[in-house]
């Protein structure tokens, strides 16, 4: 759901986002440092993910705090024929990113900037394990424009069915902000395999013949994961509504149980869009907010 937003940081510092904002996120207080588990610029190259949960849906963190990443349901199982039964991937809905507008080399998105310590500076990732959140701060630098960003996400104990993102971006510099709020239409993985009739021999010279290993890659890639993959979800029904910010769809797992999924978009108070609109390609159901006027406090 991409969206031309206008941001003046004279009146407020920063433009707060919320996907799905009928989650009340707990408010900070002094923590017990036992239950924070945070990382720093120094983790970029060694990071593994961790889930968000709440024993019905779970989701996976990412070092920006912003990109896409897969959810899963209780449940909700890919039974493709000749293969084994697999936990099928639900649509993402943690993609918020972010550009700075136009620049002299084109325009440059926060989820595409490769992460380095020169490009994401003061970079802390914290998790909560009392409050069950994960907040991500850091000072985006894109050319000479700098903007302090930091999100927090949140898996609701209390009701299983919600989960809730929570954006805050301050821009340092006069210019044109965009935000794109996403729901990420996972292809099918390739190649699929029929586990369910392989022997184990034909099972290694299948993986060998497509060029995969079973081996771990390091940090993040365990040695089973040419085997251990999600099962597929088909999405029936994707669309969107500029006027509400909303977007939703209905799906069903191969050979499996039915899915509605929705989200919702909440701005700061005073904060309203110039232009928005809601873009449909392979892959990707989003809003798009932008062609706004970013100015420094």
């Amino acid at each position: 759901m991409p969206l031309d937003l206008p941001v003046n940081s004279r009146v407020a510092r920063g433009l707060a986002a919320m996907l799905l904002v009928a989650l009340t996120l707990p408010a900070w207080a002094e923590q017990d440092p036992g239950f924070l588990l945070t990382g720093t610029e120094s983790n970029f190259t060694s990071y593994f993910p961790t889930y968000l949960a709440n024993g019905y849906a779970s989701t996976l963190s990412a070092p920006r705090g912003t990109e896409g990443t897969p959810t899963y349901l209780v449940a909700f199982m890919d039974y493709t024929r000749d293969d084994v039964s697999r936990p099928a991937a639900i649509p993402g809905w943690t993609e918020i990113d972010y550009s700075t507008g136009p620049g002299p080399t084109g325009q440059a998105w926060l989820n595409r900037t490769p992460l380095s310590p020169s490009r994401f500076l003061n970079y802390r990732q914290t998790l909560n394990m009392r409050e069950a959140t994960l907040t991500t701060r850091y000072d985006y630098l894109d050319g000479q424009r700098r903007t302090a960003i930091e999100v927090t996400t949140f898996v609701d104990e209390a009701n299983p069915h919600l989960a809730a993102s929570r954006l805050s971006i301050t821009p340092d510099f006069d210019g044109t902000v965009q935000l794109s709020f996403a729901l990420n239409l996972w292809a099918p993985h390739q190649p699929r395999l029929p586990l369910a009739v392989f022997s184990g021999a034909q099972m290694e010279e299948a993986v060998a013949a497509h060029e995969r290993s079973l081996q771990p890659v390091p940090p993040a890639t365990p040695d089973r994961a040419a085997i251990w993959y999600h099962g597929d979800s088909e999405v029936t029904v994707a669309e969107g509504d500029a006027g509400t910010m909303a977007l939703w769809l209905e799906g069903q797992a191969a050979q499996g149980l039915s899915l509605a999924q929705a989200a919702t978009i909440g701005l700061g108070t005073g904060v309203v869009p110039e232009e928005a609109n809601i873009q449909q390609v392979r892959g990707l159901l989003a809003r798009r907010l932008g062609r706004g006027r970013a100015c420094r406090p």
